[in-house]
This record gives structure tokens, C-alpha cells and sequence, in this order.
């Protein structure tokens, strides 16, 4: 799963509270951050913008596949 976050004013994420209550219901649903990286493209058309829009992505670790199963 891929999620890109607008971590600024009137997304609900600005803060860390709530942002962090959002991310512990991921986890709790078993989905786990592997990478992350900035929107270049946004940094990149954009100029001088602060990197807050950061892309994450997750994977079920919970799934039965071969990246978190030992017996596939």
C-alpha cells in the first residue's frame, strides 16, 4: 500500500498527536513502513517548499506471503 501525507495545516495531521494515533491504527491493522521518500515531484515543481509531503509505503505483515511468512 502506498500513501502519500500532507502533513500540514487543515489535513488533521499537522500535529503530532493525531498523526501519530493515525499511524498506531495502521500498525494495529498490521501494516508496517518499509520506505518512505519526499514527492519530488512536488519538491521539484515547487521550488523552495519545505519537503512535507512525504510518501510512505506499507506492507501487511500480517499477509501470508513470501516477505513475512516462513512457511511459503
Amino acid at each position: 500500500m502506498q500513501i502519500e501525507i500532507h502533513a500540514r495545516g487543515g489535513s488533521g495531521h499537522e500535529t503530532f498527536a493525531p498523526f501519530k494515533k493515525w499511524w498506531e491504527k495502521l500498525e494495529s491493522v498490521g501494516f508496517r513502513p518499509f520506505w518512505t521518500e519526499p514527492n519530488l515531484v512536488y519538491l521539484n515543481l515547487v521550488r523552495g517548499v519545505r519537503p512535507d509531503l512525504v510518501e510512505y509505503s506499507f506492507m501487511n505483515i500480517r499477509g501470508e506471503h513470501a516477505l513475512v511468512s516462513e512457511h511459503i
